[in-house]
């Protein structure tokens, strides 16, 4: 889970270009909105810091279809918007669902649901690369109680602290991980509380720990096929403590596998299996 660039790309002109590459009588009434839309833009980047503040949508019936069919139907000025958002990130993490931080990001969530804010279906700054997943759970559920359910990648400042941790059990006497979030006190709490609601909305403790299953044996492989023959639980622990350090440097305090490995490194029972 990191931290992604905001696109640079300008939403006014985006737009324009879509509604430029529809036909007929839908042009013509995109055009007719275009000044309300980005009008909506400007107020969707003045409250970009907490979107929990943007007015409800002006729109409704067929001015919403016109908006939807903006990304529903692909155009070209579509595809090069898509292209532009993941060319804006390092290359680790183009083509990585950041809701999940595993999954291949297949596609995109509106931040806000296109479904109830149907003017920002083309906006890059509402547009986060997601897996199908992380999308479908997501769903447009976006409040509880007032405050914001879900990171965002774009302007949410996610901690440098750790806050997520794995633990290996042994059920029937085979390893498994569990995942849990802590806070150690140096984290905001409302930051904190949104990590947690991200996490069970998204059914992320569940999904982990069935993603890890195989990981488990695919890390077991690699470090004992590395190891030496003499090596006993304390060298290869050290092996997994060094593959946790390289992916904890790679990609952050809380990814997911280096907190994985740093677990296995922790189980004097999983590092004398041979």
């Amino acid at each position: 889970m990191q931290n992604l660039n905001p696109p640079t790309v300008d939403p006014d002109n985006t737009f324009e270009a879509i509604v430029n590459a529809k036909m007929g009588q839908r042009r013509n009434q995109l055009r007719t909105l275009t000044p309300q839309v980005q009008q909506r833009f400007s107020e969707y980047a003045n409250c970009r810091m907490e979107l929990a503040r943007i007015n409800p949508s002006p729109f409704n019936g067929g001015e919403r279809d016109d908006l939807l069919h903006c990304y529903e139907v692909s155009t070209l000025p579509l595809s090069k918007l898509k292209a532009s958002i993941r060319t804006a990130q390092r290359p680790n993490l183009q083509h990585v669902c950041q809701y999940c931080g595993f999954a291949p990001a297949s596609g995109f969530d509106h931040y806000l649901a296109k479904s109830i804010y149907p003017e920002f279906s083309v906006n890059a700054l509402n547009l986060i690369p997601s897996c199908s997943e992380c999308n479908g759970l997501k769903d447009d559920k976006f409040l509880s109680d007032g405050s914001r359910s879900f990171v965002n990648f774009y302007y949410d400042a996610i901690p440098t602290q750790r806050f997520l941790f794995a633990y290996l059990i042994f059920t029937q006497g085979y390893p498994v991980v569990q995942f849990q979030l802590q806070n150690n006190g140096q984290i905001d709490l409302e930051m904190f509380r949104r990590l947690e609601s991200h996490f069970l909305n998204l059914n992320l403790y569940v999904r982990l720990k069935q993603f890890s299953t195989s990981s488990i044996a695919e890390a077991r492989a690699v470090v004992i096929a590395n190891a030496s023959p003499g090596d006993g639980a304390t060298e290869i622990a050290g092996l997994y403590q060094t593959a946790a350090n390289a992916l904890f440097r790679e990609f952050s305090p809380n990814h997911w596998k280096a907190s994985l490995f740093e677990a296995l490194s922790r189980s004097e029972q999983f590092c004398e299996m041979r």
